[in-house]
């Protein structure tokens, strides 16, 4: 008598395949854009949802965190993060390709073995949105992020402003520090702030 699961794993083969020639051809796809030095951007790691915050990938990673926080997307590209023990503004690109150039320039570089392109320095429009927002945080103090996936090198010594992969990404949002610096008051208070003064918080302040 033939076993039934032998015949059950050969029918199901040609579906097998299938789904591991997608998944091989969207990993060849990656490497071969990295290799060519190609950038994306917001398709990667990263779905991006202005409009409805909830559905952004990074902000849903955000409030998964367990202890009391506020979050606020001030742009595309640039999330506000605080919790009782700390303050973190966000700035996420999703580059693939290594990254050339220096912190102040207005143009880095960005290429692979084939290509090579100019990109404009992303921190520029960072401190500009920095800059939006500093009178409504007041004194706080904040720590400063840049989000990018595995497939991206910045080859740029960056002094402020610290580079986080979003591999580790999950670790950092769950690692708290020892002692709870702000109260709940006071994290709503400054959000309810930045909703009257930087831009309509409907759908983007959490």
């Amino acid at each position: 008598m033939v076993s039934v699961k032998p015949l059950l794993i050969l029918y199901m083969m040609p579906a097998i395949l299938i789904v591991i020639g997608i998944i091989i051809g969207f990993f060849y796809k990656l490497y071969i854009d990295y290799k060519k030095g190609r950038m994306y951007q917001n398709n990667i790691f990263r779905t991006i949802d202005i409009k409805y915050a909830r559905q952004d990938t990074i902000v849903k990673a955000l409030d998964s965190v367990t202890n009391f926080h506020r979050i606020k997307v001030i742009s595309k590209d640039v999330i506000l993060f605080m919790n009782e023990y700390d303050m973190s503004l966000i700035l996420s690109k999703d580059y693939i390709g290594q990254i050339f150039g220096l912190e102040e320039s207005p143009v880095w570089k960005i290429k692979g073995d084939e290509k090579q392109e100019e990109l404009k320095n992303p921190l520029y429009m960072f401190r500009k949105i920095e800059e939006r927002i500093k009178e409504s945080l007041g004194n706080y103090e904040y720590k400063k992020y840049i989000i990018i996936g595995s497939l991206c090198l910045i080859n740029i010594n960056l002094k402020t402003i610290k580079i986080l992969r979003m591999n580790n990404f999950y670790y950092f949002i769950n690692k708290v520090a020892n002692k709870k610096r702000y109260t709940k008051e006071e994290i709503n208070n400054l959000f309810d702030n930045l909703e009257k003064n930087v831009n309509n918080c409907k759908n983007t302040c959490i």
